[in-house]
């Protein structure tokens, strides 16, 4: 069984924006890259609000209005709870999702970084390997849209609405 752990991290360090990294699963563990294997579930959401798919959070007209294209066509990674937003043309797509990541250690490697409030939560916009929105959801779990910064916080603003934390 293949998962896909979309730690943005993991994105610098292959080099690629918004693509996930897909991971073999061995009795419940995921690798990591060149680093020690961690628990899957130490990498879903911890909140059960924040378990849902999270395509569920943004339609495919509210990313089309946020992305300023004609439609937007939505799916879900076929490796992770991932919600990928690819625009008909000329744009770059944006993916979506909820993760259990250390916050702070995420935004200590960023480059460019920006603190925002969206929603009355603390946000993060910056680089790493591409353009990152963190939104902190709970003391674990973390709202991650890869898109430009401005782009990105329209998509969290639209998402949590939805998200229950």
């Amino acid at each position: 069984m293949l998962r896909a752990i979309n730690s943005p991290r993991r994105q610098s360090v292959a080099g690629l924006t918004a693509v996930l990294v897909a991971c073999a699963t061995i009795a419940g563990w995921a690798c990591a890259g060149s680093a020690a294997a961690v628990p899957l579930s130490s990498r879903e959401p911890t909140n059960p609000a924040t378990q849902t798919d999270p395509c569920t959070y943004v339609s495919a007209g509210q990313a089309a209005v946020i992305l300023r294209v004609a439609s937007v066509t939505v799916e879900d990674a076929p490796l992770g709870p991932t919600c990928i937003f690819k625009p008909k043309r000329g744009k770059t797509e944006v993916t979506l999702a909820v993760e259990v990541i250390r916050l702070s250690s995420e935004v200590h490697v960023m480059k460019h970084v920006s603190k925002l409030s969206i929603s009355g939560h603390t946000a993060y916009c910056g680089t790493l390997g591409g353009t990152l929105l963190l939104v902190a959801l709970t003391h674990a779990d973390v709202l991650v849209v890869s898109a430009p910064c401005t782009e990105a916080r329209a998509f969290a603003t639209t998402a949590l609405r939805r998200i229950k934390t």
